[in-house]
């Protein structure tokens, strides 16, 4: 600043997001969360607050936050149906004196105690240790934490009318994430332990340790529930036909400009151990948005922000813009998208991962540029022109600078080292 500094504040425990101009700043400070504008005087959004998301802050503000949270450990025990509990609860250890009956039984010289244990007795013995295998199961259970869970009220507050609303009361969130930077957007993974079919605790003793903690990781994975929140809105992503056995890791990304998001299902067989990938896109913008497969042998993103959708690789080394394929063979790491669309790439990589035949993708069209061209040299100068270097040496780190112009490739220079874009 040109006159001297100005103190705004202190003890602020998290500095959330300022505005390019820093006329709008948003932290957190005592569990509460402030705007300061214009570096004026602070104002309280909410108080109680833990976990913020803002979006748009170069304009009219909004945010999510969680109020009241309490991070809880979501146990073993939690997923299941205790069907032993009633009538564990009503069993105690047996004490033999109350199986026992005594008499008296004459002989020739005295009477002598005769002392007669009752059969249940040991049958109320066996259901007692059966009772206290059952109790070391659930305390096993009680103690193995499957994943960390956050549950708490989720508020969105819009700057523009000034006032926060309650879109979600306690959920048990498994993860949340933003996927939105100028519009209000996140996504939630979420347990309702009241409404699904828990598997119950007999069912689990039929089986060993392995075989319980794989019925009950498919309790979470089947009974998933999949939002996503638009400003104050809350959406279900029906997934109800996605098969979830084997499914190991979900991703998701979203993509502002064509208003879609992209959802990543990973999948791992334990019989075949080999992981497999499925890549669906979502329309959020649509009023009845459905998934829609994109790739059922997907491998990466290579990016999903460009205003043409998204670029991903498939496992047969195939290139595709959303459905379209642009090319096949195409070496992953040297995939470049430019913010026009443009894609830069190579095919037929070396064994050394250096050089390739670099080509262009634009307007629905692909064209060589040329061959043995180095990896990372390549990009998009004035518009529409590429250049790139060719017949570079790596032991002298030099090689050809040419420039390709849509129609034709020039040569510029000679032991050139890098090209700086």
């Amino acid at each position: 600043m040109k006159a001297d500094k100005k103190k705004l504040d202190s003890d602020i425990s998290y500095l959330c997001a300022y505005s390019d101009d820093l006329q709008t700043i948003i932290y957190e400070k005592d569990d509460n969360l402030y705007v300061v504008k214009d570096l004026g005087e602070k104002e309280k959004i909410a108080s109680d607050v833990d976990g913020v998301n803002v979006h748009d802050i170069n304009g009219n503000f909004q945010i999510y936050y969680v109020k009241e949270s309490d991070e809880t450990s979501l146990s073993a025990y939690d997923l299941i149906k205790d069907d032993y509990l009633s009538q564990d609860q009503n069993i105690t250890e047996p004490r033999l004196e109350d199986y026992q009956t005594v008499t008296y039984v004459d002989d020739f010289f005295s009477s002598r105690e005769k002392i007669e244990t009752d059969d249940a007795y040991y049958q109320d013995v066996e259901k007692y240790e059966e009772k206290k295998a059952r109790d070391e199961l659930r305390e096993e259970l009680k103690r193995y934490e499957l994943v960390d869970t956050q549950s708490g009220d989720l508020y969105y507050y819009n700057a523009k009318k000034g006032e926060s609303v309650k879109v979600m009361e306690a959920a048990m969130v498994l993860t949340a994430d933003s996927i939105g930077t100028d519009t209000a957007l996140m996504y939630l993974w979420s347990l309702d332990l009241d409404s699904i079919e828990k598997p119950k605790l007999s069912k689990l003793l039929e089986g060993n340790g392995e075989d319980a903690e794989e019925i009950l990781w498919e309790t979470i994975y089947e009974n998933m529930q999949f939002l996503y929140l638009k400003g104050e809105e809350v959406f279900v992503i029906d997934d109800s036909d996605m098969d979830r056995d084997n499914l190991d890791y979900v991703e998701v990304y979203g993509n502002e400009k064509t208003g879609t998001m992209y959802i990543q299902y990973d999948f791992y067989n334990p019989e075949s151990e080999k992981y497999h990938a499925e890549l669906y896109s979502y329309d959020y913008q649509s009023a009845d948005a459905e998934l829609k497969l994109l790739c059922d042998d997907f491998a990466s993103v290579i990016s999903c922000n460009s205003s043409e959708g998204i670029y991903y690789i498939n496992e047969e080394e195939d290139l595709y813009c959303n459905d379209t394929k642009i090319d096949s063979d195409v070496y992953e790491s040297s995939v470049a998208v430019q913010d026009n669309g443009t894609v830069l790439y190579l095919t037929d990589i070396d064994d050394n991962y250096r050089e390739g035949t670099l080509k262009i993708w634009q307007g629905g069209e692909t064209d060589r540029i040329a061959d043995d061209v180095a990896i990372y040299t390549y990009g998009v100068f004035d518009q529409n022109k590429v250049a790139f270097l060719a017949d570079y040496n790596f032991d002298k780190c030099r090689g050809d600078l040419e420039v390709y112009n849509g129609k034709e490739t020039t040569r510029i220079d000679s032991d050139v080292t890098s090209v700086v874009y």
